[in-house]
């Protein structure tokens, strides 16, 4: 996570939340997403987890990239907003502990195999497909 550059100027990417009180200009979510979610009076972790997926898709001037960059921080992270784990899972935490697992797992191994983390589009079908498997053990 921490590793990767700006493909425009060559800086380092912050995609690593710290803590909850860390700030928003802190991390690498681009002008438009921060303009937004500053305009809504959200400057911190802490206040955008309190939000829900479907919340942020309430709040004028972010659109669909915007908030799809915001999901895949939180969840590289191993966050979660207030409605993100379905009911099933609030009652088993483990499964969610062995969701995280699975990532962190997926996450390494792209990196032994290839050399390098997965690209975005990767990383996302891949997650798409484990939160699947969580859902459905059985398939």
């Amino acid at each position: 996570m921490g590793n990767r550059k700006c493909g425009v100027c060559g800086s380092p990417l912050n995609w690593e939340i710290t803590s909850n009180d860390q700030k928003l200009l802190e991390l690498n979510l681009s002008n438009r997403t921060l303009k937004a979610l500053h305009m809504e009076g959200i400057q911190v972790v802490k206040e955008l987890l309190e939000k829900s997926e479907k919340e942020l898709y309430r709040i004028p001037h972010l659109g669909k990239k915007s908030i799809n960059q915001i999901i895949r921080l939180v969840e590289l992270n191993g966050l979660s907003f207030k409605d993100s784990i379905p009911e099933p899972w609030d009652k088993h935490p483990e499964k969610w502990q062995q969701y995280n697992e699975l990532q962190n797992k997926m996450r390494t191994l792209a990196i032994d195999v290839y050399g390098e983390p997965m690209t975005r589009n990767e990383e996302w079908n891949m997650i798409l497909a484990s939160r699947k498997k969580m859902r459905n053990p059985g398939e």
